[in-house]
């Protein structure tokens, strides 16, 4: 989960239910720049929670080497992030469907 990222980003192909071509860049770290050639759907199951969201728009960028969810995007889809000292939770209509550890 990041505060700071505008896309949701996944560097794994394997975890996208569909990927189609795009030209964008984005700016990761002190302006090092990365060409984006991919975007798609990917589906996460929270199995601690027995919950299942759909994210679509998600940027394929396998250089990364991570998967980032925004949480931008997610609270503009209604959903609240919870930050704590070492965890996140995430809640959607009063029901927490994720937490995050650090």
């Amino acid at each position: 989960m990041d505060s700071g990222a505008t896309s949701h980003i996944c560097a794994f192909k394997s975890l996208f239910i569909d990927l189609k071509p795009c030209k964008k860049t984005i700016y990761w770290g002190n302006a090092s720049s990365i060409s984006i050639n991919w975007i798609g759907t990917v589906k996460i199951a929270f199995i601690g929670y027995k919950r299942t969201i759909i994210l679509n728009n998600v940027l394929y960028i396998p250089e990364i080497g991570l998967n980032l969810l925004s949480l931008g995007q997610l609270a503009q889809k209604g959903v609240v992030a919870n930050i704590g000292l070492k965890s996140c939770d995430l809640i959607y209509k009063a029901t927490k469907i994720a937490t995050g550890k650090c």
